[in-house]
């Protein structure tokens, strides 16, 4: 009983504790699939994050394709310059002569860029070509076959200008023209002998009270209105505004520089859903090891509450035992006195049996005499009776001879009887 107790004590502190630690990893189980959720919604989250960025993406670079593609093609150009980069009639004899558009060839601030468009008016059609021996068939050929009219510009075909002291900006103006543009080292003369001495404004009126004042210097706004050397004011729109070819450039520097930037987003958002893919892959392992530990702890928990109950049964089986046990050994002692009781009967019935049997040993030897009279007048007997069974056996024989004799002479009486009969027949019948 003691070593059942000591077992069963031991078998429930195991499931004791196995009952806490199920109750932890129940708890990280738990814990664990709550994450996993989480990451999953991360991982949606960046999914759907990376989808739009892409989605962004593909719209800008279509964006920024259609927009290239329209800068190349020239539109937005004259006619006539526009052929003239398309190769007129022969591209392959005109693309090594032509460098490109002017307007292609600078960079003008966003802020100033109708101010600078104003300024350079026609000048903004030039396409730039190599050297001035296909100037003159070029414009030929535009002639010729009524493609438009084109503006060349042949880089040192023209005076070199140096870029001449400047005076302090009059009061008003905003900056000089020439400041706000950058070009190739090969066009910087002509946007400087075109922008020399061009004022920006913000409004037309500040620009003409100037021009009271500097009658030598031409004036251009933010607006888009010029006012030339001579006095003449340019300005007004059209009822459909055309795009504007630096406008259109500048968006594809701004749309090129939103492209790297959505693409080095594009990288870091496929960072995070690798990471979140990572992370949800960790959190299905932690949650699968999670579960598997809660398993094998609640079967091992089970089989401690199954062993508790084994143990406790055993203990009853063995408290059964015992007691049958105990009883059995009431039952043999029970029995034992009984044996005692019953020897002692036994024994003193033995001591009767001896007396009786010395008794019956005497009788015997008086019996063992008369046995020996009796076997010799048994001999006697068995002699006579011998005889006796010789006279009958010969008595028999003879009573069988006679029998045998006795066959033949019946069967020969009744042959003659029949006989008899037949002639006592025969008789009759001659009688009559």
């Amino acid at each position: 009983r003691e070593k059942f107790a000591a077992e069963i004590a031991t078998a429930r502190n195991a499931a004791e504790t196995e009952q806490k630690k199920l109750e932890q990893l129940l708890a990280h189980s738990q814990a664990a699939e709550k994450n996993l959720r989480q990451q999953q919604q991360l991982l949606e989250a960046a999914e759907n994050e990376l989808a739009a960025l892409e989605c962004t993406l593909a719209e800008r670079r279509s964006t920024l394709e259609i927009l290239r593609q329209l800068n190349a093609e020239g539109e937005g150009l004259a006619q006539g310059s526009r052929a003239v980069l398309k190769g007129l009639d022969d591209p392959e004899r005109f693309r090594e002569a032509i460098i490109g558009s002017l307007v292609a060839q600078i960079d003008v601030d966003p802020r100033f860029i109708p101010a600078i468009e104003a300024a350079l008016g026609r000048n903004l059609h030039a396409v730039i070509l190599k050297d001035a021996r296909s100037a003159e068939e070029i414009l030929g050929r535009l002639t010729k076959n009524k493609l438009g009219q084109a503006a060349l510009f042949v880089p040192k075909l023209g005076a070199s200008a140096h870029e001449s002291v400047r005076k302090s900006l009059p009061k008003g103006a905003l900056a000089w023209a020439i400041d706000k543009i950058v070009a190739p080292r090969a066009v910087e003369p002509v946007i400087r002998q075109l922008l020399s001495g061009v004022l920006i404004f913000a409004k037309l009126d500040q620009a003409l009270a100037c021009k009271k004042d500097e009658p030598t210097l031409a004036m251009t706004t933010l607006d888009g209105e010029f006012v030339s050397v001579e006095g003449i004011v340019f300005g007004g729109s059209s009822t459909v505004k055309s795009d504007s070819l630096l406008e259109r450039k500048v968006r594809v520097a701004a749309l090129e520089r939103e492209e790297a930037e959505s693409a080095n987003q594009r990288e870091i958002f496929i960072q995070k859903r690798d990471q979140a893919k990572a992370n949800v892959e960790t959190a299905s392992r932690q949650l699968d090891e999670a579960r598997a530990e809660y398993q094998s702890t609640h079967l091992s928990h089970s089989t401690s509450a199954n062993k508790i109950s084994l143990l406790q049964a055993e203990e009853k089986e063995a408290e059964r035992k015992v007691d049958s046990l105990q009883s059995e050994k009431e039952t043999l002692e029970q029995q034992i006195q009984a044996a005692g009781e019953r020897v002692a009967e036994l024994e003193s019935e033995l001591n009767g049996a001896r007396v009786e049997l010395a008794e019956q040993e005497a009788a015997q030897s008086a019996a063992e005499t008369d046995e020996k009279g009796a076997r010799t007048e048994e001999e006697k007997t068995l002699e006579a009776l011998n005889d006796l069974r010789l006279a009958i056996a010969t008595a028999r024989q003879r009573h069988e001879s006679l029998e045998a004799q006795r066959q033949p002479m019946a069967a020969r009486e009744t042959e003659l009887v029949d006989l008899i009969a037949a002639r006592r027949a025969d008789i009759t019948s001659y009688e009559s």
